[in-house]
């Protein structure tokens, strides 16, 4: 018997849609020549949402899933793309607060 919540495989199914629309987004963003910026938001915005949407089975401070197959999706691969896309941002904040320090 499985622990989860019944809302469980609703998040997890969300999740996986906005992975797959943040991804579009910027699959697009390049592909259209990188003019259209708002494409490149949603694609932040999305990949946010799907960090934050994904369900994890005893909670987000146990970072533990139930199975290897969620874990691989839920955990690394979620995690990995959202450390992509904020360490330059933290980077330039790093090097700015370092600047005016």
């Amino acid at each position: 018997m499985s622990n989860s919540p019944d809302y469980y495989y609703t998040r997890r199914f969300l999740a996986i849609l906005c992975f797959i629309a943040g991804f579009a987004s910027g699959i697009s963003f390049f592909v259209t020549g990188m003019t259209h910026y708002i494409l490149l938001i949603l694609m932040v915005i999305f990949f946010i949402l799907t960090y934050f949407i994904a369900p994890y089975a005893q909670g987000r401070k146990s970072r533990i899933s139930d199975s290897w197959d969620i874990f691989l999706f839920d955990d690394w691969l979620i995690t990995g793309f959202f450390n992509l896309i904020t360490y330059p941002f933290r980077l330039i904040v790093y090097v700015i607060k370092a600047i005016l320090d």
